[in-house]
């Protein structure tokens, strides 16, 4: 039993580093036989490589869940190294969480189970983690006594990948003083420590910091030769979750350099945040999606864009809140044995009522800005942006099928306007918007307002021979609504011209070309008197 136990364990530990949610699935199944078999030190093993993964998914209330249990099992087993183990990733987890004082403790209870013994890499990782927590207070003269501590302990012992990160971490604080020559140093220092083959996240990261750096530098070239060396390294390792940052950065990088279309590096980033469920992520894209299309001139776009990214920038920011409170109570009751505080029960349900109700009023207020950028504001209909997305999102039809382009326009609608006055136009618009929506919904069909009194019709997969009699009682329908209109001292009935082309092969032409065959159907019903419908010649 124990022999399958440690192979199925050894089976989630190859995909520690790329495959997460594999990983954890298998790790769970270990712990549940860990603690059948009652095999303590199995079970504080797999709880520590359950609190890795959860260190790089950001998850730091399921981490701190889960350290606990290790915990217990090395207190237990009177594991000195274990349980600082154990206290430096509750150290890890409430950094995350921007708990920095709390941090601060657990690494420095850790530092000192550890500090007379022979554990070189956790101590100088220890160590590293204390330097992190004054780096973010901004003292950064303690984090480098911390870090260079840290570092003398792995020249050492030579361990070269844990020296590494100091010197990375080193780096990041030169950063912060926008010293980015120092910071280069500190990282090609850094990467010259590590082998590539077999530490491919830690070189991944680092090839995107000094990929920045040349950026900044405007050495694009070399900035670009680093991120395609992460990116390839990511992909080797199916690692999802840090090929975003890279393709962020790529995309970063062809915006600055001008030299080829950079959205589809931020399309697959978006893609991949969103299957990743990565909300921080996605908050930067959005961002850089909205800053894009702002400087191009797409104001719809920029506006849907910006209405996501403070959705998530709120979500984010409430759902911190509610991880530092629920790490908060978690300590009180797992590592200080305290009964549930019911106060803090209270203000963490509060808080998440108030979470679900701005998610809600934002998903409510993203619905109206996307609607009135798809629909137009008089007709409640679709826009000419939604055609178009309609028109995009077509395949070719059903064998023995077709597709039908149906173009409308009202007749003599300036007639309408001049004799009775825009109010009544609009009025006129609204009554034929509605009795078109009315037969196209019946004929499960769509309808959309194309501009002024213009309105294009939709069919999928329609029998040829209904097309004509489909736009013909269009027309019919339009002129037996008796909605009348006074023109020069003259009555007259609000009619409509129709244009149509048939479609049996949807990729034969562009969307543009036609729009223009139908249109130019509608121009010969104009020309033969109006109020008929006219159709294109066949798109073979």
């Amino acid at each position: 039993m124990k022999t399958a136990v440690r192979e199925l364990y050894e089976t989630g530990k190859k995909k520690i580093n790329s495959d997460y949610y594999f990983a954890l699935d298998v790790f769970n199944q270990v712990r549940d036989m860990a603690i059948a078999i009652s095999d303590k030190k199995l079970l504080g093993e797999v709880s520590l490589d359950m609190c890795l993964i959860y260190r790089n998914l950001s998850d730091s209330v399921n981490g701190f869940k889960i350290v606990d249990s290790a915990l217990n099992c090395f207190r237990e087993m009177g594991d000195l190294e274990g349980q600082a183990s154990a206290n430096n990733f509750l150290g890890i987890f409430c950094f995350y969480s921007g708990l920095f004082q709390k941090a601060l403790r657990y690494f420095m209870a850790a530092k000192a189970l550890v500090e007379s013994k022979d554990c070189p890499k956790l101590y100088l990782s220890i160590l590293s983690n204390i330097g992190e927590v004054y780096r973010e207070a901004k003292d950064y003269n303690n984090a480098m006594a911390y870090y260079e501590k840290a570092e003398t302990l792995a020249i050492l012992n030579q361990i070269d990948i844990y020296r590494a990160a100091i010197l990375t971490n080193i780096g990041n604080i030169s950063l912060l003083k926008n010293d980015f020559n120092e910071a280069l140093d500190y990282y090609t220092k850094a990467f010259s420590l590590l082998d590539a083959n077999n530490a491919i996240i830690y070189t991944g990261e680092l090839l995107n910091k000094i990929g920045v750096i040349h950026m900044k530098n405007n050495n694009l070239n070399m900035a670009r030769n680093c991120f395609y060396q992460a990116k390839k390294g990511f992909e080797s390792i199916d690692n999802k979750y840090y090929l975003i940052d890279t393709l962020i950065q790529l995309f970063d990088l062809e915006l600055q350099s001008k030299s080829s279309d950079p959205l589809p590096l931020l399309d697959q980033a978006y893609k991949i945040a969103v299957s990743c469920s990565a909300d921080k992520k996605l908050t930067e894209i959005e961002k850089r999606f909205h800053d894009y299309y702002i400087t191009i001139g797409e104001y719809k776009k920029a506006l849907d864009h910006f209405t996501n990214y403070h959705y998530l920038v709120s979500k984010t920011e409430s759902m911190n809140l509610i991880h530092k409170l629920e790490i908060l109570k978690l300590e009180s009751e797992l590592v200080y044995k305290m009964p549930p505080n019911a106060m803090l029960n209270e203000i963490i349900e509060q808080q998440s009522s108030e979470n679900k109700k701005i998610v809600d009023l934002l998903k409510e207020q993203n619905s109206v800005l996307i609607k009135q950028a798809n629909y137009d504001t008089l007709t409640n209909m679709p826009n000419r942006r939604s055609i178009n997305r309609k028109l995009e999102s077509l395949t070719n039809p059903d064998i023995g099928k077709c597709h039908a382009l149906i173009m409308i326009d009202i007749d003599h609608f300036k007639w309408v306007n001049d004799g009775m006055g825009h109010a009544y136009g609009d009025v006129c618009l609204e009554k034929i918007a509605h009795i078109l929506i009315e037969a196209m919904n019946h004929m499960k069909g769509f309808v959309g307002r194309y501009g002024g009194e213009e309105f294009i019709c939709i069919m999928e997969n329609v029998d040829i021979d209904l097309v004509y009699l489909i736009a013909e009682q269009l027309r019919i329908n339009v002129e037996g609504s008796n909605i009348t209109y006074t023109y020069g001292e003259k009555q007259f009935k609000a009619t409509i011209s129709i244009g149509y082309t048939i479609i049996h092969d949807y990729i034969n032409a562009s969307i543009e070309e036609y729009i223009e065959i139908a249109d130019n159907a509608l121009y010969q019903a104009k020309s033969a008197g109006r109020n008929c419908v006219r159709m294109a010649s066949i798109l073979q």
